[in-house]
């Protein structure tokens, strides 16, 4: 009714899997960031498996070594696992070590989680909350934090920004492009564009 012609969705949140039922040849879509959307659009995402093999350089170039890493189950899977994958391979330990130093839950207290750093000793911890107080951990003195999810601007630990105004602009360049051309509904070849992230805070 209001001659909409171009539709960008954001991505999943609380799920993995989105599924949505329109009478898509009217409109040029694209999609931002990931998750399982049915029917398949273009994809603007930001680059989640290059940003953890930053962060492991950024931590590795700053002498650590023994670097655990805690993230929820609902993200991993809706980024296909990309920050697990990265972790395991960019381990300065190697891929076998590293796997006792992988937290993938979000079911645990804070005081499960003190436990469970107590036993690994690392001598820095990944996270994609923005610091470890925020969760309750109590890091020992000496052991850094890394941030997954570093908004630009503020204080806090090292992290990641994920580039959000780019890959959002870039969302908003693809749905022009594709208006322009007049193409419209569900792509037979669906691009993805992923958007590298920048360490901040350091």
């Amino acid at each position: 009714a209001r001659g909409v012609s171009c539709l960008i969705f954001g991505q999943v949140v609380h799920r993995n899997h989105g599924h949505l039922r329109m009478k898509w040849d009217r409109y040029s879509v694209v999609n931002i960031g990931l998750g399982l959307w049915r029917p398949e659009f273009h994809r603007v995402q930001f680059h989640h498996y290059d940003g953890m093999q930053q962060a492991m350089r950024w931590l590795k170039h700053h002498g650590r070594k023994r670097i655990a890493c805690i993230i929820e189950p609902q993200t991993n899977e809706r980024m296909f696992r990309a920050w697990q994958a990265a972790f395991l391979v960019s381990h300065p330990l190697g891929e076998a070590k590293a796997g006792a130093l992988l937290l993938v839950t979000g079911e645990y207290t804070p005081l499960q989680l003190n436990d469970w750093l107590a036993k690994v000793k690392p001598d820095a911890v990944v996270g994609e909350f923005i610091s470890a107080k925020s969760v309750g951990i109590v890091l020992p003195s000496g052991v850094g934090y890394f941030s997954l999810n570093r908004a630009p601007g503020k204080s806090g630990p090292p992290g990641l920004d994920q580039s959000n105004t780019q890959v959002g602009a870039s969302a908003v360049d693809l749905v022009s492009a594709h208006f322009n051309r007049n193409e419209r509904g569900v792509p037979a070849s669906p691009k993805i564009l992923m958007m590298r992230g920048t360490v901040v805070g350091m």
